[in-house]
This record gives C-alpha cells, structure tokens and sequence, in this order.
C-alpha cells in the first residue's frame, strides 16, 4: 500500500514538471583550478525557484527550460550564473567551474582607552554614538535611533513609524513576480538549508532582484534593529521580511480625494490617521492624529496644524482592505496601526 502511493505521488510529480514545460539538466561541477568535482554545491534555479546541490562526484540535476538561470554557490568560492541552453539540456554531462576566491586577512590595530577612574576625563576618551535619537510626543518609547547613515534619517525614522504598508507596497506591491518567488523560497526545504548557513545576502538579492541597500532599508522600515540586520543569516532575513509584509499586506486601496477648498486655494499638507486592521482585514476605527497644511504659493512657508485633510484621508482609508494578521493559526486584529496620506499640487 505505502509503495503505491509513493508511485502515484511521484508519477504526479512527474506530471506536473511535464505539463509546466520543464525538463532535467544533468550536470558536473567542478574546480575551476583542479579539475576535481564539488560536491555540495548549492545550484538554484532562479526562475522557478528551485533548488538542488551536487553529489560527492559533483553531479546534479535541477529541472529547467531554455534561457533560465541557474545560480552556482559554494561557500569560499566565487558566485557563478549561468543561463540555460537547449545544448546544456540535449548533453547529459554539462560541465560548471567555480573559481576559488583568494581571501588576504587585514591588520587588526587594537586602541584600547586607557581609564583614568575620573568620569570627567575618562568620558572624553571614550568614542560616543553619533546616531540621533527622536522621541515622539503619545509614543511609549524612550526613542528611536535614526542613525547617520543620511542626512534625511530622521524622515526615514518618521516614515517607518507611520506607514510601513505603505513602504512596504511600494516596495512589492508592483513586483508579484518577486513576492511569488519569495512565497517558493521558503517553501523549498533545499534553498531554506541553504539560506541557513549563508550571511551574505547574495541569493536573496538575487532571487528577489533587489539592491542590498534596498534589502536592508526594507528590515529597517520593519523596525528590525541594526544588530539584527547585521548578524542574522540569510534564512532569517527571509522570514523577517515576508512576516513583515504579511502583516502589513494590502488587498486593495482607494486614492484619496484632493479636497476641493485646498486646490483652490493651492494648499498641501497631509494627514497622519490611527486606525486598526480587524480580523477580517477591514478598517476600523479611523481617527486622524496630526495634520498639517502650508501655501504652495510661497516656497519659505512653514506647515502649521490644520484639519482641511483629514476628512478625506479618513474617508478613503475606511475602504482599504488587509490581509488579516493570523496568530497560532486564528486571525486578530492590530490595532493603532499610522497612516500618512500627503496632498501636493503639480507645477
């Protein structure tokens, strides 16, 4: 019985990769310098997102079409990518090379501070963090670390706080075919074991087709500290920021509607608006927080409070709808959750 089943499933399996249009690229890969096979070579298809690694003869086999892109990986040695050819396929025994990088080990100068026991002098010597800290005023946080990596840090900081939706749709929501692939990576018990040993980020970058600047501005959007980003493998960064744009998931949006009085008047602003996601992924409980308007006329004029925006950012925001956040399988709702919706006349 145990055995018929084991056949049915793998005559499914077979079915589904023949009916996608793949077939099976047979291959070796060896050392660029000796000629040796590798084994345990991690080779990912970057387009369906599958992976495999190499036997102890450096032999494998990955299911792939034309001009797909298979990605060769082995810790110490040099990334390779390589797009798939009909010949690669028709010829069983194609051969890959990786070339071993050549590490040279820096100098490590040690510069300890030599402490007197007085606070006065010692807090002199002793290098200060020069990243700034807001706190902002109804938030039960001590602050919030900007850093100065940019002179605009600390809109970035803003930003993070009041609409990780929408950083993270801007981000993702255009790229379905990057969030399809993240969705496969970590269903692929293969790559996961890879990404688990990996620091790197490479493949995540590559499967994602994203800058690592990007990569990194996106867990710093999610509220992840610099100390995790830094020292997290790339399995973990993975988890962090599909649960992250889980959590935050648009549905579908509705503009707001630039109110009439302030366009004919040519005045901007925004309007940052509380509101929480229930469990079904609907929006309750909108009320506007902080608003602010200026004069487009006058390029030196300074925002001051105002309300002229916040019926018409409430008004569009009560039509969104989320993915519902799901804790131990139940879906709950999130509560206090920023929006900021921003009014600008065009030139």
């Amino acid at each position: 019985m145990r055995l018929s089943i084991f056949l049915i499933f793998f005559l499914i399996s077979i079915s589904t990769i023949a009916q996608e249009g793949y077939q099976y690229l047979n291959g070796i890969v060896e050392n660029d310098a000796t000629g040796f096979p590798m084994e345990s070579v991690h080779i990912i298809n970057l387009n369906n997102v599958i992976g495999t690694t190499s036997d102890n003869k450096g032999v494998f086999e990955i299911p792939v079409q034309v001009n797909d892109t298979l990605y060769f990986s082995y810790l110490g040695y040099k990334s390779l990518k390589v797009a798939v050819t009909q010949d690669m396929i028709r010829f069983k025994s194609s051969k890959f090379q990786l070339t071993e990088l050549a590490y040279a080990l820096e100098e490590i100068i040690l510069r300890p501070y030599l402490l007197t026991g007085y606070l006065d002098i010692d807090v002199k010597s002793v290098p200060i963090n020069q990243a700034g800290r807001y706190r902002i005023a109804g938030l039960s946080n001590a602050g919030y670390e900007a850093g100065d990596r940019k002179p605009n840090s600390i809109s970035k900081t803003f930003a993070a706080l009041f609409n990780p939706a929408d950083f993270l749709h801007n981000l993702f929501g255009k790229k379905s075919v990057q969030m399809k692939k993240l969705k496969k990576m970590r269903e692929n018990y293969e790559l996961k074991n890879l990404l688990a040993i990996k620091f790197d980020r490479e493949i995540l970058v590559e499967l994602l087709n994203l800058q690592r600047i990007d990569l990194d501005e996106v867990l710093r959007n999610c509220n992840y500290s610099d100390a995790f980003i830094k020292e997290s493998n790339d399995l973990q960064i993975l988890e962090a920021i599909s649960g992250c744009y889980e959590e935050y998931k648009i549905l579908s949006r509705v503009a707001a509607r630039y109110p009439r009085r302030a366009q004919e008047t040519g005045i901007e602003g925004y309007a940052i608006v509380s509101f929480t996601i229930n469990e079904t992924g609907g929006v309750e409980d909108v009320r506007t927080v902080e608003g602010y308007c200026k004069s487009d006329d006058d390029p030196n004029a300074e925002f001051r409070s105002c309300s002229m925006f916040d019926s018409a950012s409430e008004r569009a925001l009560r039509d969104w709808k989320f993915k519902p956040r799901v804790v131990n399988g139940e879906p709950i709702s999130v509560e206090n959750i920023k929006q900021k919706f921003s009014f600008e006349l065009g030139d």
